[in-house]
């Protein structure tokens, strides 16, 4: 995992963080979800983590979020 991508992420994420509303938005699921892959542990919660990241490639590419995925850990936590 290539640390940039990750700090960068995390600087968002803090960001979105203190401006959350106690609804919560597309933009906060979607930053949930890559804080939810980039805490995972166990091999299982890696593996779980990535398949969704995959399946919301899409919502992530039109909020801008997907530049915070090294796509090559995905890869590899997909095997």
């Amino acid at each position: 995992m290539e640390p940039r991508i990750k700090k960068e992420f995390l600087e968002v994420y803090d960001l979105y963080k203190e401006r959350r509303s106690p609804v919560a938005t597309k933009e906060d699921v979607l930053l949930e979800i890559i804080k939810v892959y980039y805490d995972s542990t166990t091999k299982s919660d890696k593996k779980r983590s990535a398949k969704l990241v995959l399946e919301s490639k899409d919502r992530l590419q039109e909020y801008g979020f997907w530049k915070h995925i090294d796509e090559e850990d995905l890869s590899s936590r997909l095997i």
